[in-house]
């Protein structure tokens, strides 16, 4: 019974800082293609920035890096991402509603600010996703009374790309699937990032706003993004979460299994050679089956990961920076888009093809590490990240005391 009143902080403690993983991740992925968010030619590979050649290529080391990269980084985040976005959703319904408030007001407030913000965003950096949130809030303000059972039959139809695998179907009869424009649209961007001003990159990122939307519905990206929203407000429900917490000597039970599945997973991947451009329709099938695996076994992987992190005495001490991190996740995610563009587009210092993967590695890494300095500084001084306190100051129509 006594440590009954300690397990809500602790729950919100570990979503903190699941969030704040979510950023090394999805940092990682980023800079590991020199946040080069859009089409590139097919002879320049962005691993790294680098051209890629045959000689590199047949390195034991660069292909280990690029299996790890791809089993564990590219494409895994954002779905942990979403996934806690969901579950903080369902967290805010319920104060919202405790408190008395108008929640459907609250909640559009809420998501026009993030469609402002990503806008914004996306003039920036064609990678955006805040945007995207915005625009899914608006469904999700009207379905967040479904039941438990619907809540995990059309979270696991949308997480499983069911919609998008149908699109694909169909576009493969039309014979629709390659854009011809697309060589064209990739030489522009290349040029955009090595030698584009701001305005160019304004200008392009607008043009091709119309783009990202079309191929975030055609591509089924809007459906799995939806679908782990109604997975994370699941698990909220039914407080899923807080049981791991609950499980300390049982959690490497949890990781080991989702930590050798991931393997497998790759392996899979790498055997079957999928491509995004097939025409196949049974590898179309596996290879969208394949991915949601992934991406569901990245949630339990670093769920139950950060997990450990929590209950190692010996490292626990990391546990609050992350969780502080977490906290100003709006904010952390658009300083790392301010650093990638100042250190790779040609606005800034223009490192893009210059620098190898492992030295954009280490880059972020030790950007991550200054963030999470930084944040802990924050806190001692304010109550809230800058982006995360409008946001509040949006949703409530009353702006909160920022600093302490």
């Amino acid at each position: 019974m006594a440590i009954q009143p300690d397990k809500p902080k602790v729950r919100i403690d570990l979503l903190d800082a699941l969030r704040g993983f979510a950023l090394l991740g999805i940092l990682l992925a980023h800079i590991s293609h020199s946040f080069a968010a859009g089409p590139l030619p097919n002879d320049v590979h962005t691993i790294g920035g680098k051209i890629a050649t045959g000689e590199v290529e047949k390195i034991g080391l660069y292909k280990i890096s690029e299996f790890i990269n791809a089993a564990f980084v590219n494409g895994k985040f954002y779905p942990l991402f979403t996934f806690i976005f969901g579950f903080s959703f369902f967290l805010q319904d319920r104060s919202f509603e405790r408190d008395g408030k108008n929640v459907n007001l609250l909640f559009l407030r809420r998501a026009i600010f993030l469609l402002a913000i990503g806008f914004i965003h996306q003039l920036f950096w064609m990678g955006d996703i805040l945007m995207v949130y915005g625009i899914l809030m608006l469904p999700l303000m009207f379905m967040r009374r479904l039941g438990n059972k619907a809540l995990m039959a059309l979270g696991l139809l949308l997480v499983f790309n069911i919609p998008g695998i149908l699109i694909e179907i169909y576009q493969v009869h039309a014979h629709a699937r390659v854009g011809a424009e697309d060589s064209q649209q990739a030489d522009i961007f290349l040029h955009v990032i090595s030698k584009g001003s701001l305005g160019e990159i304004f200008s392009f990122n607008y043009m091709n706003l119309g783009g990202k939307l079309k191929f975030q519905a055609i591509s089924g990206r809007f459906f799995i993004t939806l679908g782990f929203f109604f997975l994370g407000m699941l698990t909220a429900r039914k407080g899923w979460l807080s049981r791991v917490t609950e499980m300390k000597n049982k959690v490497y039970y949890i990781f080991l299994p989702a930590y050798a599945l991931m393997i497998l997973l790759q392996w899979l991947t790498m055997k079957l050679n999928y491509a995004d451009t097939t025409n196949n329709l049974a590898e179309i099938l596996v290879g969208n089956i394949i991915i949601s695996l992934q991406s569901l076994c990245a949630i339990v992987l670093y769920t139950s990961f950060v997990a450990i992190l929590y209950f190692t005495n010996a490292i626990h001490k990391m546990f609050k920076p992350l969780a502080n991190l977490g906290r100003t996740a709006l904010t952390s995610y658009l300083m790392q888009t301010a650093f990638g563009l100042l250190l790779f587009y040609n606005i800034g210092f223009g490192l893009f093809g210059k620098t190898s993967p492992t030295i954009n590695v280490v880059i972020g890494m030790s950007f991550f590490v200054a963030q999470l300095l930084l944040t802990n500084i924050w806190f001692r001084y304010f109550n809230y990240g800058i982006v995360e306190w409008l946001l509040r100051g949006a949703t409530f129509w009353e702006f909160q005391k920022l600093k302490k």
